[in-house]
């Protein structure tokens, strides 16, 4: 074979392998809107004045590997805490991170978890500014207190305590507007932080998040799940769903 026709045979496997691989990964797999690592703005305050970031935790977090999400039980660590989600239909993909999700943003049956690898510290007082509030007490109600007072959304139900997996927990249902002032995506609207994970912020606008906060024995778990504009009844089902088929081992 000559050197053409080589490079013409490497090309064409190349291409192969590319088109595999877009065909294969899942639509909106990467568009949970966030956590994302980065340094906090140089405007959010705290009791000194200026952010620290704050060490990385010890324990492991540990999720489900990147990849297709098989109906059934699957297991996750957070806080030093093992527990299980069942997932009950198709579609649903694991980022190998920190979220899960399933489908277009644009569709009625598409939704999306974030299980926080590190518990959020605050809300931001400033969602489209980005500006960040002082640390809250890690406790549950001190935390979804402070999540359903972040400005411009809208509280659909909650603080409301309920039982996760045997625990104490504290839900919350918000709505990010669809007339917010900032748009979505990680320079738009934010709700929550992590000074180690990152911010949290709408996913889209006209999204409604569904929050879990548990504490597991002081360990405080935080989970976001959402769906998104004319989501259909039976995806806010599954959702629900979802959450409140968490079991701790």
């Amino acid at each position: 074979m000559n050197a053409n026709a080589k490079m013409a045979t490497v090309a064409a496997a190349v291409a192969a392998v590319v088109l595999i691989a877009i065909v294969a990964m899942p639509r909106g797999s990467s568009g949970i809107g966030g956590p994302t690592p980065s340094a906090p703005p140089a405007a959010s305050p705290s009791p000194s004045g200026t952010v620290q970031p704050s060490p990385s935790s010890t324990t492991a977090a540990a999720h489900p590997r990147i990849g297709t999400l098989a109906i059934g039980r699957h297991s996750l660590t957070r806080e030093g805490k093992t527990f299980s989600i069942a997932v009950s239909t198709d579609g649903w993909f694991s980022n190998g991170e920190f979220g899960i999700d399933k489908g277009d943003t644009t569709e009625p049956d598409a939704a999306g978890f974030i299980f926080w690898t590190e518990t959020p510290d605050g809300v931001y007082t400033d969602p489209c500014g980005q500006v960040q509030g002082p640390p809250v007490a890690k406790t549950a109600s001190a935390l979804a207190e402070a999540a359903s007072k972040v400005p411009g959304i809208q509280v659909i139900s909650g603080p409301t305590s309920v039982a996760v997996g045997g625990y104490p927990a504290q839900k919350l249902v918000i709505k990010v507007p669809g007339n917010a002032p900032c748009k979505a995506g990680p320079n738009g609207f934010h709700l929550w932080y992590s000074q180690v994970a990152g911010g949290r912020w709408a996913t889209t606008l006209d999204s409604t998040i569904y929050t879990w906060i548990i504490d597991a024995d002081g360990a405080i778990i935080w989970i976001d799940g959402e769906t998104y504009k004319d989501a259909s009844p039976a995806t806010v089902q599954e959702v629900n769903q979802i959450g409140d088929s968490i079991q701790f081992e």
